[in-house]
This record gives C-alpha cells, sequence and structure tokens, in this order.
C-alpha cells in the first residue's frame, strides 16, 4: 500500500480585507472589517500565516481553491478531523 498522509481539517473564523482599486478621498473611505469563515486542509502552517486548500493532489503535490490567511487576522481557529490520503486513492479515512 502507498505512505498515507494525515492532513488536517480545520475551521477558521478570520477578518478579511478588502482592496480599493480606483482613486477615492480619504473621507469617503469607509472600511468595517467582515468576519468570514473558511473550512479546509491545512496544507501549511508558521508562526505568521496559515495555507488551507480545499483540494489536494497527492500525486503531484498540488493544491487547489487555497488561501493564505495571516494568523494576525485569525479570531478562533477549530480543528475539525483529520483525512488520510494515499497516492492513487481519494481520501479514504476521516477521524474526528
Amino acid at each position: 500500500m502507498a505512505p498515507e498522509r494525515l492532513i488536517r481539517v480545520i475551521e477558521v473564523r478570520w477578518f478579511d480585507s478588502e482592496a480599493i482599486g480606483e482613486w477615492q478621498k480619504l473621507t469617503d473611505v469607509t472600511h468595517v472589517l467582515e468576519e468570514v469563515v473558511t473550512v479546509g486542509l491545512l496544507m501549511y502552517e508558521d508562526e505568521h500565516l496559515l495555507l488551507i486548500a480545499s483540494t489536494y493532489d497527492y500525486a503531484t503535490h498540488s493544491v487547489n481553491a487555497a488561501i493564505w490567511i495571516p494568523r494576525c487576522c485569525i479570531r478562533e481557529l477549530r480543528e475539525l478531523g483529520s483525512v488520510a490520503i494515499a497516492q492513487n486513492f481519494a481520501c479514504y479515512s476521516v477521524t474526528r
């Protein structure tokens, strides 16, 4: 059997940032930080950020629908479980 890798599944509640792509008067610029929720596979983490993906390809070590979230924006992080992934197989085991 091919070697497997356990990947944590997490829920992150965090404050999203917003960009303005045009010139605006400073007095017209208002912003309220929106809290958003992201759920996915925790592919990478360090002291500054997390990389969460919805899809992982073991054969090519590629991710899809991924987002980097700065730790300073995180309000809450909750581990939902983990998935065991083996080469040439879909996710075949979920633990909580």
